[in-house]
């Protein structure tokens, strides 16, 4: 399994399908500090 770095030096894009993948959202961002920041074009 490949491990990205802690912090890229690079913008992190992704897409969610909500069809297929919608039900594991609820473990992106589940901590006491927030991790990711969403941002639409």
């Amino acid at each position: 399994m490949k491990q990205r770095p802690q912090k890229p030096s690079y913008p992190v894009c992704v897409a969610i399908n909500a069809e297929d993948l919608g039900g594991l959202m609820r473990f992106l961002n589940h901590s006491c500090r927030p991790v990711t920041e969403f941002v639409s074009d």
